[in-house]
């Protein structure tokens, strides 16, 4: 099945290059390549739930050993997923959006189904040396897809730019492969073998190789301070691409992490640390750096750096407390499995968001939310989407976003009992709760300032195909089952990860889960948990009455914006994305690297006001500061509160 698997997309990329006609070669080539993702979520499914397959193509030197084992079928179930409805997506989106352009889209149909195996083979293959062919084979082939208007200077920029990044961790990869490989006898690149050699490697390398792995996982993971590529590379392709790096490219380096530190490596608590204090830092810079975005992919593509951040948070954390004992080896697992559920989660919401730029693309021709506003009314079922994976991006219940974030707050939470270890663990938590807040602020502009309001621009009336809507609903329906039912997904998460910590059993682990979510998540497997109905039953009329008013709003007149003697209409005074929260921005300038130049104006006085006057001001200001802690913006009070919280967390952990 893994074999019929890697020959669609190959027969895919190869109608797409050789059939005469453009449009039907990219057509054939996507719909092959939805055939051959359903087929990976079936083999996955099946590998998941079964016993592991293994298989070898070829034979001698050039053979490719390939296994699904548990925990590469769980990446790539999670995987097909994004695979398959982007795959229908594209049928219609290129077609609309760059063939009708008259822009050739021939070797997007070649790189696209060869991209996706790629990423496959990362998953599956068992070699070093295979591993760097897959590896380059994803850099190129992605490369390609970004830079399909190569004609476009900043596309160009940004597809050089990532092709460097991509090309320095594939040097980063290359190194550890070959230094272990150099150290077998004979000259092997399995997987076992390059683990027998690294444990009779020298302690240099003990202490290097992980490093340098590590780093080439940033580059490619788009983790700060290695990032400048991703903002970059993501409004350069197109959203069918960009939805798959999101949803997929920024998790091949999650698994081989994760696969290397456990079956390659040892995990350690230095080692978790270079996983857990990044992942950290990305989760806070990525949502700050999304909130002063106007272009909505910019916005989405900071807005994945920090969601990766959560990520590698949740797997960093669980990999310091098993590698500091054993004793903790529930609460490590419960972290990564945690983390690996906020990836399952993320690879829906996000994919289905990049979709949704690529519909306002169609429609509106333009990424620039200082033009666009007002397509809910034009575009109601893309809206409804859209509001959707904002929701659950920002993690509100019943969404998927809460239950994953939620789980790993309290897991977090827990380590604080432990000792002062845990206290990157317990500053991680609070400050992934500051980065929820910034989430909330950026989904909101995202969302109003293309959907609601006043349109700006003039749209032809009607949503887009058919074709472009059904992935999307479809991830939106994924996205609030899973919320309401997370445990379906840690019964998949539970089984794969499980073997890498091998002190807990299974059962062990869903009574500790039990104990641990007997509040606010699913015990064990399936059934709906207390809160979450209470929730729903708090929550389902409040969003009824809210629906319900603003279906049938009440009759008022609206007149014309009167202004300086002129009549206005409301599209001309709406405030334009650059003007959400731009005190905020302001505050940050020096961070954002903004410069906003202000006027200062000096009044002369006499010198009798110096005694009469200046004591009066100096009080006045100082007024005025105080002032601003009842009546300032928003960020401060977010700020105090996030001081305060750490603080007192500190506390707790030291005391």
């Amino acid at each position: 099945m893994l074999l019929i698997t890697f020959m669609l997309f190959i027969i895919a990329s190869l109608l797409g290059a050789f059939l005469p006609n453009v449009r039907w070669g990219s057509r054939i080539s996507y719909i092959l390549s939805s055939i051959a993702s359903t087929i990976l979520l079936y083999a996955s499914a099946k590998a998941l739930l079964g016993s592991p397959i293994r298989q070898t193509i070829f034979s001698g030197p050039a053979s490719i050993p390939l296994e699904l084992d548990g925990l590469s079928a769980l990446f790539l179930l999670i995987f097909s997923i994004p695979y398959t409805l982007t795959s229908i997506y594209s049928i219609k989106y290129i077609e609309d959006e760059y063939v009708n352009a008259g822009i050739d889209v021939r070797r997007h149909s070649i790189c696209f189904p060869i991209f996706l195996m790629s990423m496959v083979g990362a998953i599956l293959v068992r070699s070093g040396l295979w591993l760097i062919v897959f590896w380059e084979l994803m850099s190129f082939t992605s490369y390609f897809l970004i830079t399909i208007e190569h004609e476009k200077e900043e596309v160009r920029d940004a597809g050089f730019v990532y092709f460097i990044m991509s090309h320095i961790a594939a040097a980063l990869l290359i190194v550890t492969i070959i230094s272990l490989a150099s150290w077998t006898h004979p000259l092997s690149f399995t997987y076992s073998s390059l683990r027998d050699a690294y444990h009779r490697s020298p302690l240099p390398a003990l202490i290097g190789l992980p490093i340098i792995f590590t780093v080439a996982m940033w580059i490619k993971g788009g983790i700060v301070p290695v990032h400048f590529w991703l903002p970059r590379a993501y409004p350069a392709a197109p959203s069918n691409v960009s939805a798959l790096f999101a949803g997929v490219m920024e998790k091949v380096p999650i698994f081989l992490l994760t696969y290397f530190t456990f079956r390659i490596f040892d995990p350690t608590i230095p080692s978790g640390l270079l996983i857990c204090i990044p992942g950290i830092i990305s989760m806070v810079i990525g949502c700050l750096y999304a909130i002063p975005q106007r272009d909505d992919k910019a916005l989405l593509a900071y807005s994945t750096i920090g969601q990766i951040g959560y990520i590698w948070f949740a797997l960093g954390a669980g990999i310091i407390l098993y590698s500091y004992s054993k004793s903790l080896a529930l609460l490590a697992i419960i972290l990564i499995s945690s983390g690996l559920f906020h990836l399952l989660n993320h690879s829906l919401f996000k994919p289905m968001l990049f979709m949704i730029t690529g519909n306002v693309l169609v429609k509106a021709k333009s990424r620039d939310m200082d033009v666009l506003g007002g397509l809910g009314r034009t575009m109601p079922i893309t809206s409804i989407a859209c509001l959707i994976g904002c929701l659950s991006l920002i993690g509100l219940p019943p969404f998927n976003g809460f239950a994953s974030k939620w789980s790993i707050y309290v897991s977090g939470i827990a380590s604080s009992t432990v000792n002062m270890i845990s206290i990157p663990i317990y500053v991680g938590v609070a400050l992934a709760m500051f980065s929820g807040t910034l989430t909330a602020i950026y989904s909101l502009k995202f969302y109003s300032e293309i959907f609601s309001g006043e349109p700006r621009i003039d749209v032809e009336a009607g949503d887009v195909s058919a074709i472009l809507l059904i992935p999307e609903l479809t991830l939106g329906i994924l996205c609030i089952i899973l919320g309401v039912f997370p445990g379906v997904a840690f019964s998949a998460i539970f089984p794969a990860v499980q073997p890498m910590i091998p002190e807990v059993g299974l059962a062990q682990l869903f009574k500790g889960v039990g104990f641990l979510y007997s509040i606010l998540m699913i015990p064990t497997m399936l059934p709906l948990s207390t809160m979450y109905f209470i929730l729903l039953a708090t929550i389902a009329p409040i969003i009824f009455v809210i629906a319900y008013q603003l279906a049938h709003p009440k009759r008022t007149s609206v007149q014309p914006t009167w202004l300086g003697g002129f009549r206005h209409t409301l599209r001309d005074t709406k405030l334009v994305a650059a003007s959400f929260y731009s005190e905020f921005e302001s505050m940050l300038g020096s961070f954002y690297q903004i410069r906003i130049r202000r006027p200062r104006i000096a009044y002369p006085e006499p010198n009798a006001d110096l005694v009469l006057v200046k004591p009066w001001i100096w009080i006045g200001r100082a007024i005025g500061e105080l002032r601003r802690i009842q009546v300032g913006p928003v960020q401060i009070y977010v700020a105090i509160l996030l001081i305060l919280l750490i603080s007192f967390l500190l506390m707790v952990v030291i005391g």
